[in-house]
């Protein structure tokens, strides 16, 4: 039987010293929320810059986008240096 946090509050309240423990417990639960909730933010916000967070399937773009960056760091080392290259090369492909 898996018991809900307020079951388990409720019992460990009736101990010697419960309540002191049920609240550091809350504290605690309450500081991996807070932590949980700041790395869904920050994830959120790397995905919304790379335009891939309202995708159908955000793990495989983003597999895909990592996958895509190592081939371009394999081949000519790095992608900024080769959108320069490719601007000079491609002039009539400017934005």
């Amino acid at each position: 039987m898996a018991y809900t946090l307020q079951q388990i509050f409720e019992v460990l309240g009736k101990v010697e010293n419960g309540g002191s423990m049920v609240a550091d417990l809350q504290t605690e639960i309450s500081k991996v929320r807070s932590e949980a909730a700041n790395n869904r933010i920050s994830r959120n916000k790397v995905l919304d810059a790379l335009g891939l967070r309202d995708g159908d399937n955000v793990d495989d773009s983003i597999k895909n986008l990592a996958t895509t960056l190592s081939v371009l760091q394999q081949l000519g080392g790095d992608p900024q240096k080769m959108g320069t290259q490719m601007e000079t090369s491609f002039p009539h492909m400017r934005g």
